[in-house]
């Protein structure tokens, strides 16, 4: 497709009438294990600066040549036909596989593809996060979304990859993140982790792993000093290089280093921490989660239930963070070991001192906590909500007030702020400095700090370890305790000169800042004197909406602006018909009300038209949020190479030989059957 702006007509193959062709291995995997699926794929000879010539191909022909299609009529190597029973990928294939018959898979794939061509792309997938709940999940997704990529359906209205979570979609997230990240006070000294790796070590299900990575990996892949078996290695790695976050951060206080260095230098504190890590007198946390000073001791849970529930592997949850009665069967696994973490022999039970729900139902996890504190349910409080399903924002407005001793979330914790404000007073001479550790972000230049896909770790001496590029960011965080309370209930002065965003954009709100001083008011005196008061809920959410792109449509003109300025199109049309629009909490609740497009979503509709994910990128050209800008196929990175994933290819389900001889039996032949069939 020829670009409107550059004029450029990229090449989707290099195949022509005498275009050579070379043999080329692919990895492949069945039940039987891993092995190598050798192909024809046309190439071109490419003369380089140096003077030596290498062969080149498009991703799109690698494609058809993994799957086999027969383009030219000399191809010994490719599929016979769609009934060809021995080469993989094909219908007949298939259905060895998954019972689903040759002749529908034909059916279905072609009508598929005629409705994309005959609609100009209005085939679409509807699918939900059930699929990314079983093993090799990211194949399955990343099949679909190639389909429906090469059948040009990716940001087309009725068409593309509609994608359905329950009712989770936050569209005023400007407001939101400034008010729950505090960014108003302190921007980017909130820690954020991904649940899955916390609790997998957390609840020590590291120790019980018996799924030997090597069987998972192709038998092409060269075997390099940061290849694992065990899957918490590839975790570690991932920690130290600032793939991934990881809290508690060191096996040290936080709140130590400023004492213990004697500086509040960040430039000279980061170099000693790097030193610290080098020699081994400094660890990450989570190298060693068992010893006392990296276990979790407190934990606050609101909005879940954990316990038994959304936790996976609820006996571990029992026995090892909460100590109490399990019916936990399995024993730890002495004979498979990480290599990069400290195994204690000793089993240690029952890490959480103090378990703290919010929450208006009795399920299990009040039933193991501490303290329950009585939440309000929906009809109690004041609140907003969003969701996939629609584009509205609604709000939650009291039809009555809670009940009893339950209380709003929103005042359960300014209760709790101040509470903590006095006892800080105490503990606390004034400010304190806290050394903060983040992963590198995506939407930003460390995204390409580690480049060309290749794992170089410091740690083994294989890169010089900087932080924010071969390492996790380090910061100093300036922390006022016995001012919680204090910032709780103000919007703090970062917005008058700050700015919000999303996705690598970032626009003033000055305006909206002071405006809010009006419609919220302000403290008179105190540490907060001049600051937008947000003590009531209806007040966090006024300044939510008037703070956020989807909801004030100065706010989203500005960030129309900033979108254009970075990927050089023209932009500001979508938002120019919101520009005097403005929502309110009350507004809202007279008639909920539409969310504005925003350059944070992924959407080009405008005046009533429907949202329609990744339009912005197809009819405005705005780059994809990807390493290359384009909608991706091939994951150009050594560990995607290591387990032949570079491109989306077949993975059977758990086989034996991921999860040992105990899974050779006849009762995992039935458990393998039944997954076929789902």
């Amino acid at each position: 497709m020829e670009s409107k702006t550059w004029g450029i007509n990229p090449k989707l193959s290099i195949l022509e009438e005498n275009t050579p062709h070379v043999k080329i291995d692919f990895p492949y995997f069945d039940e039987a294990g891993s092995s190598i699926l050798t192909r024809n794929v046309p190439v071109k000879p490419v003369i380089f600066e140096d003077g030596t010539e290498h062969l080149v191909t498009t991703v799109f022909d690698l494609q058809m040549s993994q799957y086999g299609v027969k383009r030219v009529a000399s191809d010994d190597l490719a599929a016979k036909g769609y009934d060809d029973l021995d080469s993989p990928y094909t219908p007949a294939w298939q259905e060895k596989i998954t019972g689903v018959k040759a002749s529908l898979a034909i059916q279905i794939g072609q009508e598929f593809a005629q409705n994309a061509e005959d609609t100009k792309g209005k085939t679409m997938v509807i699918i939900g996060a059930g699929v990314n709940h079983w093993f090799n999940s990211d194949m399955i997704y990343r099949s679909v979304i190639n389909m429906l990529a090469l059948t040009g359906c990716i940001g087309v209205s009725g068409g593309g990859w509609a994608h359905y979570v329950g009712q989770e979609k936050l569209r005023p997230a400007e407001g939101w993140a400034a008010v729950t990240f505090a960014n108003d006070w302190n921007p980017g000294a909130a820690r954020q982790q991904n649940g899955t790796s916390f609790f997998y070590f957390a609840s020590d299900q590291w120790k019980y792993d018996e799924m030997d990575n090597e069987a998972l990996k192709s038998p092409l892949a060269n075997k390099t000093s940061n290849s694992y078996k065990h899957p918490a290695d590839y975790n570690q790695m991932a920690v130290r290089l600032g793939w991934l976050p990881s809290y508690p951060q060191f096996n040290r206080n936080s709140l130590d280093f400023v004492k213990q260095y004697g500086t509040t230098d960040i430039e000279e504190i980061k170099p000693r921490i790097v030193e610290e890590l080098k020699s081994g007198s400094l660890q990450f946390a989570v190298e060693a989660p068992d010893r006392k000073e990296n276990q979790p001791k407190g934990m606050f849970i609101w909005r879940s239930n954990l316990f038994a529930s959304s936790g996976k592997g609820a006996e571990y949850f029992m026995k090892h963070l909460l100590g109490a009665e399990n019916g936990l069967l399995a024993k730890t696994n002495d004979n498979f070991k990480p290599e990069e973490m400290e195994w204690n022999e000793e089993e240690v039970t029952g890490k959480l001192d103090l378990v703290t729900t919010l929450d208006f139902r009795m399920v299990t996890t009040p039933m193991y906590s501490d303290i329950v504190l009585p939440a309000a349910t929906w009809y109690e409080k004041e609140d907003l909500s969003s969701t996939d399903m629609h584009p509205f924002i609604h709000p939650f407005n009291a039809a009555v007030s809670p009940l009893w001793e339950s209380k709003t979330d929103w005042n359960i914790f300014r209760e709790l702020a101040k509470t903590f404000q006095e006892m800080a007073k105490k503990e606390f001479d004034g400010p304190v400095y806290d050394i903060h550790t983040s992963p590198l972000a995506h939407d930003s230049k460390a995204e390409i700090a580690q480049p060309f896909g290749q794992v170089k770790d410091w740690k083994k001496g294989e890169i010089e370890a900087i932080p924010g590029q071969t390492m996790p960011n380090i910061k100093l965080v300036k922390r006022d305790y016995t001012k919680l309370y204090d910032q709780y209930i103000a919007l703090g002065p970062n917005l008058a000169k700050g700015k919000v965003g999303a996705i690598g954009l970032s626009y003033p709100v000055a305006k909206q800042y002071e405006e809010l001083k009006h419609t919220l008011q302000t403290y008179k005196t105190g540490s907060n004197a001049g600051l937008p008061k947000i003590y009531e809920a209806k007040q966090v959410a006024d300044a939510i909406l008037t703070l956020s792109s989807t909801s004030n449509g100065k706010v989203n003109m500005e960030a129309w602006k900033a979108a254009e300025e970075e990927h050089g199109v023209d932009l500001l049309d979508i938002g120019g018909g919101y520009e005097q629009q403005k929502m309110t909490f009350k507004d809202i609740t007279a008639q909920p009300r539409e969310s504005y497009p925003t350059p944070i979503g992924t959407s080009a509709k405008k005046d009533g038209e429907r949202y329609s994910a990744f339009s912005l990128h197809i009819e405005r050209l705005v780059p994809f949020r990807t390493l290359t800008g384009r909608q991706q196929f091939y994951i150009d990175h050594e560990i995607f190479q290591e387990y032949g994933e570079n491109l989306s290819t077949y993975k059977p389900t758990l086989p034996p030989q991921v999860m040992g001889q105990k899974m050779q039996t006849s009762k995992w032949q039935r458990v393998k059957k039944l997954l076929c069939v789902i």
